[in-house]
């Protein structure tokens, strides 16, 4: 029984301070007096609030009727003053009516109010109140209270409660003067939870390193979005959007369109620093950074960097990034970095330019990332890609497929054309080959030696190209440079032996080509070199052209090669 009454006590306690935490003109009150003084409405309001009125050359003993249940006390008081030139203004638990004999002097333009759940009456709080003709917006508070200055001299204001889950509601006052509405929104019905649909992963068969820390994926535009909404409730209440022709924006929403900037598109926008909108139609320029959470037409500039999760039509500079996370009509130039998801045009960075699909041009002083290329993609290290059709140049060049031309120092593609060969010439040498790309244009790496009396080795770069006539014949054409010199050298003296190849290549099994085919040799020596005469001594007796200055000799000669491949 002790248990019992210590528990009624502390729950008594706590509803008690709670109720004592609630400000007093959102207490509620019920009435029903009929021809009653204010003064005894006044006293049963106390009684009920705990406030304390004040007032002097006030007429208290006027009669009045309020019948009202559960009523904040803000609203009861604003209809028992609504008929009298007087005011109140509150100070702690202190209600100050304050009364003129003359009409009350002209005040801003404000409209106040609650507004309440049409089903069980409950309050809503952070509902957003807007008026699109000015841009002006307030949110409720914890007790559905709002209030929001509205033009003096309009007759009539269209006044709008938007709330996420509850039917949107507008509101025609006339004389905003004075007013104080009372709102009740709908809920939206709840939706049952439907079983999503699972998207399969693709196959991990991709040569693609994971750029996931580098790229900013469509999850990253997510987590803006949720914690802007947080930010801002216009965004997440609001589903209406507005428009305007010029807009001018100091940071978000410090500008022309005030909390409704999300909101708004607008034809020509202008952000000192930063601009948050839904759209541009015309141009956009900013000062850092422009954000825009729907589709940007024809010019965008920024001098730090544009992000649009929307479409890009026209062209788009930032000093340090662009970041499109749909689609891109038109020219993306960053100082540092380029991202679109389907890019139909130009793409112009200084470090890296990322884009799912591109019909159009990659050009990026080190990366340039992509999963489909019908275009070109030009990079000073690296261009990389799951498909290519096109052309790709870069230091190195790596896809999963390619059709068209990779040139670089070293290209990869996994399906593409990688072959290790063990070759001889004219010269008696034995070399090991390595070529990586595509049959249309492949890099070729060797190293050989003699076979005769291992005193000299050869190793070289070189490029290929073949033509491939059926599944079993194929005609190359490489263009190698190698260098010559004794085993035993302790230093490097210019013998360069540079080849071009014409082969005929036959493939007698799937994974094997023989090929064979005449050669044209140039063989480029410096005469003071100390292995000069040593390396002379094995290149061939007859030559087409043999040349000597005081420094270098040229020699030619047709030889030839025969070659065994795999892969």
């Amino acid at each position: 029984m002790c248990r019992v009454v210590i528990f009624l006590f502390v729950s008594f306690l706590f509803l008690n301070s709670r109720a004592q935490n609630i400000p007093y003109l959102e207490r509620t009150v019920s009435l029903d007096m009929k021809d009653r003084s204010v003064a005894e409405v006044f006293k049963s309001l106390s009684d009920q609030t705990g406030v304390v009125f004040s007032y002097t050359q006030f007429n208290d003993q006027r009669k009045v009727t309020v019948n009202c249940y559960r009523k904040p006390l803000r609203i009861v008081l604003g209809e028992i003053l609504s008929a009298s030139n007087c005011m109140y203004k509150s100070k702690e638990k202190y209600i100050i009516i304050k009364c003129s004999e003359t009409p009350l002097p002209s005040i801003p333009a404000e409209i106040s109010g609650y507004v309440y759940n049409a089903t069980d009456s409950s309050k809503i709080d952070r509902a957003s109140i807007y008026i699109e003709e000015t841009k002006r917006s307030s949110l409720t508070n914890e007790y559905g209270y709002f209030i929001i200055s509205c033009p003096e001299a309009t007759p009539k204001v269209q006044v709008s409660i938007a709330k996420e889950n509850y039917y949107d509601t507008t509101i025609a006052v006339f004389n905003p003067k004075k007013n104080s509405l009372v709102v009740y929104l709908n809920p939206k019905p709840v939706q049952k939870n439907v079983k999503p649909f699972v998207v399969q992963p693709e196959k991990k068969d991709s040569l693609s390193v994971k750029t996931d820390s580098v790229i900013l994926k469509e999850d990253y535009l997510a987590k803006f979005r949720k914690n802007f909404k947080t930010f801002n409730t216009n965004v997440q209440n609001i589903a209406d959007t507005f428009f305007t022709h010029v807009s001018v924006s100091f940071l978000p929403y410090v500008s022309t369109n005030r909390f409704l900037s999300a909101n708004t598109v607008n034809d020509i926008s202008f952000n000192i620093l930063a601009g948050y909108s839904k759209g541009v139609n015309l141009m956009e320029i900013g000062g850092i950074v422009n954000v825009d959470d729907g589709n940007v037409k024809y010019f965008q500039m920024a001098g730090v960097g544009n992000v649009v999760s929307g479409k890009l039509t026209g062209f788009q500079a930032g000093g340090i990034f662009n970041i499109n996370h749909l689609q891109t009509n038109g020219m993306q130039v960053a100082g540092i970095y380029n991202q679109t998801q389907r890019l139909n045009g130009w793409q112009v960075s200084g470090l890296m330019n990322y884009a799912d699909t591109v019909r159009g041009c990659q050009l990026a002083g080190f990366l340039n990332e992509a999963k489909d290329v019908k275009g070109v993609q030009v990079a000073g290290f690296l261009n990389r890609s799951k498909k290519v059709s096109g052309v790709q140049v870069g230091f190195l060049n790596v896809s999963d497929s390619c059709t068209g031309v990779p040139l670089g120092f070293f290209s990869f593609v996994k399906h593409g054309y990688h072959k290790i060969g063990l070759e001889t010439d004219e010269l008696g040498f034995g070399t090991f080959v390595f070529g990586s790309g595509s049959n249309a244009f492949y890099n070729i790496f060797s190293v050989g030696t003699d076979l005769k009396t291992q005193a000299y080795w050869a190793y070289g770069y070189g490029i290929g190209s073949g033509y491939k006539f059926s599944d079993k014949w194929n005609l190359a054409f490489e263009a190698t440079a190698r260098h010559v010199q004794p085993t035993r050298a302790s230093g490097i003296y210019l013998n360069l032996l540079n080849r071009f190849y014409l082969g005929v290549e036959f493939s007698p099994w799937k994974r094997v080509r023989l090929s064979i085919g005449p050669s044209y040799n140039i063989m480029v020596a410096d005469t003071n070199g100390a292995y000069f005469d040593s390396v002379q001594g094995i290149l061939p007796s007859r030559t087409l052209y043999n040349h000597t200055t005081p420094d270098v000799n040229v020699k030619m000669w047709i030889g030839g090669a025969f070659s065994l491949k795999f892969l």
